[in-house]
């Protein structure tokens, strides 16, 4: 090595910075060429809702259970409100739809509702039948009274 030369330094290779995207210029035509036509933009499709649809019916379907559930003892109200409540809990499920769960606790809460209703309906009769025996024992007391 000579006294004059200087060691060799590895060179780093010099880098410049990406200037980013840069615009797409449409050439312009050459004198005697006709201007091509404007860029059309696609048409744009919709899209379409999720395949599953949204959990309404089967919130619909629980709501519908747990009202059946309170008016339980009012037969003509309860016995309509489950039905619907099933039907929809058991379409929930055979279609696949989202809310699942929800779907399964409807037709359940629905199910223990309707086989609820007889026992109510004849505790019902009962307590009626009772009630009546005893206005009427009442009201034989008080015309014996008289």
């Amino acid at each position: 090595m000579n006294p004059n030369e200087s060691p060799e330094q590895p060179h780093e290779p010099t880098t410049t910075p990406d200037p980013g995207p840069q615009p797409v210029v449409a050439p312009t035509p050459a004198a005697g060429e006709p201007a091509s036509p404007a860029p059309t933009a696609e048409p744009v499709t919709p899209i379409a809702p999720p395949a599953g649809g949204s959990k309404a019916m089967a919130i619909t379907a629980l709501v519908l259970a747990i009202l059946s559930l309170i008016a339980a003892i009012i037969f003509f109200i309860s016995i309509p409100l489950a039905l619907i409540a099933i039907v929809l809990g058991i379409i929930v499920l055979a279609k696949r739809k989202p809310g699942k769960g929800l779907g399964i606790a409807s037709v359940v809460i629905s199910g223990i509702v309707l086989l609820m209703q007889p026992f109510l309906i004849a505790m019902t009769l009962v307590a009626y039948n009772a009630v009546q025996e005893k206005a009427q024992e009442n009201l034989q007391q008080s015309q014996i009274s008289e």
